[in-house]
């Protein structure tokens, strides 16, 4: 059962509007987003009132949390968005092509008791005259005003709090 919200409440993208004279509409299918940055826009509102069935819609097949078991990512997808506040969200760059789009953002959230927010830069790509969510690479993770930088290389492991790549004993 999706989470309802009040259409007459502000839209959580902060536009100003009412959700339901604005991405709620996005949402229902009533009218489709124009640009990469509308998507991205109306994808963090759906996450914001818990409209799984949009996130998994307008993610790109290539996207790696892609699943097929539609019924496991919706549940996943409903976990977050029911446990998470979505407070802000702030436009940090957009640049489109005609088939690829990046939109740089942070958003400003709250989750199990803490503040945090997370900048991030979304890729998304056009197939089919449509724009998708393919993927996105976060920068900068900020808990309670610690930044934690995850741009460290996935493979290593820790020994003696010093982080070698993996199959470099020295």
């Amino acid at each position: 059962i999706p989470m309802r919200y009040n259409g007459n409440l502000l839209c959580p993208c902060n536009s100003g509007k009412k959700y339901k004279k604005c991405c709620k509409r996005v949402h229902d299918g009533l009218v489709d987003v124009k640009n990469a940055l509308e998507l991205m826009v109306s994808r963090y509102s759906a996450y914001a009132v818990g409209r799984c069935e949009y996130i998994i819609q307008t993610t790109h097949k290539s996207n790696e949390q892609f699943m097929h078991n539609v019924n496991v990512w919706f549940d996943e997808i409903e976990e977050f968005s029911s446990n998470t506040s979505f407070k802000q969200l702030i436009i940090l760059d957009y640049s489109e092509k005609e088939q690829e789009a990046f939109v740089t953002f942070q958003a400003k959230l709250h989750q199990n008791g803490n503040d945090f927010s997370l900048t991030e830069q979304s890729r998304f790509i056009k197939e089919d005259e449509k724009w998708y969510y393919q993927q996105a690479e976060i920068f900068e993770e900020i808990w309670k005003g610690i930044v934690k930088i995850l741009l460290a290389p996935a493979e290593t492991k820790n020994e003696g709090g010093i982080n070698r790549p993996l199959g470099k004993e020295n």
